[in-house]
């Protein structure tokens, strides 16, 4: 059969993947030139991230 991932290395794994989200958030994709649009995101961008690794921090204590 496949052999089992240990969970310490698991764990090693997810802030990984946490720190691509946040990166990937961070930066936005669409062109700057929407002004309107950009002042909106750079308003709610905070809650979300602080929401996400909130959610992840949460989801790291019920797998431990």
């Amino acid at each position: 059969g496949g052999k089992a991932i240990p969970r310490s290395e698991t764990k090693s794994m997810e802030p990984d993947k946490v720190q691509d989200l946040i990166k990937e958030l961070s930066m936005p994709n669409e062109p700057i030139d929407n002004n309107d649009r950009e002042n909106k995101s750079k308003e709610s961008k905070p809650k979300t991230l602080l929401q996400l690794y909130y959610n992840a921090s949460q989801a790291e204590k019920r797998v431990a």
